[in-house]
């Protein structure tokens, strides 16, 4: 299956681009109904990065719903700028 949304922000488009980058936004969007704990070694990076970022994820911050892969990357496209995350979960509740 292939979900594409289209979406018309009130901003610039390099602040959207800053913010799809960015794990602190996921966490801001996603709380306080789930909630993401960085399994990296340091924490959450400052933009995400091309890679495997394994995470825990919890309904309120409190009931543990297991853990999973976000798997960044960067797709080459002309003319668009992409991120593509193709995780997967690792465990569930």
């Amino acid at each position: 299956m292939r979900v594409l949304l289209k979406i018309v922000l009130d901003c610039e488009p390099d602040a959207a681009w800053r913010a799809i980058r960015s794990p602190s936004v996921l966490r801001e969007v996603s709380a306080p109904l789930t909630t993401f704990e960085s399994l990296e070694a340091g924490g959450f990076p400052a933009v995400w990065e091309a890679g495997a970022h394994p995470v825990r994820v919890k309904a309120l911050g409190l009931i543990p719903l297991g853990e999973q892969i976000i798997g960044i990357s960067y797709p080459t496209l002309p003319g668009v700028r992409a991120m593509r995350d193709t995780g997967r979960g690792l465990s569930g509740q």
